[in-house]
């Protein structure tokens, strides 16, 4: 058997050197394409009170539109500009001092990007996340575990360049070892007509995001329609858990993950709600992309599916014609007038009204079908106080919602159940 060598008459064989190129410069932009300069470093928690440590970085945050607020995902990828400190804490250290940790990442205003930074914790899980929307973004903890933290910078809109950013990781110390807890104040009684909160929390597999929370309730079922991110939930308190009283009311709630794949994909922005009238729950997720991202996407609207049975099924909704409109929709439905007999059997006699905004200026649609590509455009005048809010007048039965994060960035639901005349409008923070 012949063996060819490698390379014959002092000549590299051309395939092999190819190769040989091709697979350096791929594997050189994997490792750099997402790593700050420098990429790593590492700080130590002072050993006394009243000191400062700082340790900075530079890095280029890739052109996104991210919805979620959080870069948990995008974690050693492309997508994002990753930098990595390692912690030491000495032995005891938390005994004398307390030490806060100052994650910050800073960037230039006049670009007009929005980017997010999230710290990741040793083990993976989520340190926490900040999306103000201010030229810089900032996370703080105190008395960190030593460990790998990854310092992780991506754009809720950004671009279409990258976007050059200066990072830094500050610990301050101050005097006293951890603090001691107040005492646990002992609940007083429960008195008739008089509001209780109740707090229900996801498990652990799902819920794990709380960015631009809403929230919807059906009369009917009596399970509540909850929404943050890409992840749709349903709600089923304990009272209503099959077999009837087969779980005390003072138990957990059951939760579910009932996503429609149409909504779950991307976002700018999400928003539910359910038309307390028919007990269908609307789903919206932003697909735009504001200037300066990208300018040809302006006004795509949302991508939008109703479902009647509490998510056990969906059907895609609105197709609406482009209008311009990028930021802040909204839905909502009620019923007509009795001078406007335009019910039927789709639209179950209400009327499904989608509004978005384009900078100042507010664009209002009306599906008379609530099908596909019904949404006729209206607009409301530019004004200084424009919002594309809809606040339905539809009567409440038993409970008031709220939504809060919990100190992981989950989400909980506080349930009143008080009768009151109409719900609170669920809030919503604009960005």
């Amino acid at each position: 058997m012949r063996i060819n060598p490698v390379f014959n008459s002092g000549r590299f064989h051309p395939r092999l050197v190819l190769t040989f190129i091709l697979f350096a410069i791929g594997a050189s932009l994997a490792m750099l394409s997402w790593a700050s300069n420098p990429a790593t470093s590492n700080i130590t928690v002072p050993g006394g009170a009243g000191q400062k440590v700082v340790v900075t970085w530079t890095g280029d945050i890739p052109p996104l539109v991210n919805g979620t607020s959080d870069c948990t995902k995008l974690a050693d990828t492309p997508a994002a500009d990753q930098h990595v400190s390692t912690v030491n804490v000495p032995a005891g250290i938390y005994n004398s001092v307390n030490a806060k940790f100052t994650f910050r990442i800073d960037w230039d205003a006049s670009a007009g990007n929005d980017e997010i930074l999230t710290v990741l914790n040793p083990d993976g899980t989520t340190l926490d996340s900040s999306d103000g929307g201010d030229p810089h973004e900032e996370v703080t903890a105190t008395n960190l575990p030593a460990g790998a933290y990854k310092i992780i910078a991506c754009g809720f809109i950004s671009g279409p360049a990258t976007q050059s950013y200066v990072g830094k990781l500050t610990i301050d110390t101050s005097a006293g070892g951890p603090p001691t807890p107040p005492p646990t104040p002992t609940p007083a009684p429960a008195a008739p007509g008089v509001p209780r909160y109740y707090n229900y929390a996801p498990p652990a597999t799902i819920g794990e995001a709380s960015g631009e929370p809403s929230i919807g309730y059906n009369l009917s079922s009596r399970k509540a329609m909850y929404i943050a991110g890409l992840q749709t939930l349903r709600v089923t308190f304990p009272e209503n858990i099959t077999p009837a009283g087969s779980v005390p009311a003072a138990c957990d709630a059951h939760w579910d993950d009932v996503s429609y794949v149409v909504t779950k994909t991307k976002s700018l922005d999400p928003i539910l709600f359910t038309d307390q009238l028919t007990g269908r729950t609307f789903v919206s997720q932003l697909d735009s992309v504001v200037p300066p991202a990208s300018p040809v996407l302006i006004g795509l609207n949302s991508l939008m599916a109703y479902t009647d049975d509490d998510g056990a099924s969906w059907t895609p909704a609105q197709v609406n014609p482009p209008d311009g409109s990028y930021d802040h929709q909204t839905v909502g439905a009620g019923p007509y007038p009795a001078s406007i007999p335009l019910g039927n059997p789709v639209n179950k006699g209400s009327a499904v009204y989608y509004c978005s905004q384009a900078g100042v200026t507010a664009f209002c649609s009306r599906s008379a079908a609530c099908r596909r590509s019904r949404f006729p455009k209206m607009r409301e005048p530019p004004g200084p106080c424009a919002r594309s809010k809809i606040n339905p007048s539809a009567p409440s039965r038993r409970r008031a919602f709220s939504i809060h994060p919990l100190a992981s960035r989950r989400t909980a639901l506080s349930i009143s159940p008080i009768s009151v005349a109409r719900p609170p409008a669920a809030t919503r923070t604009l960005r």
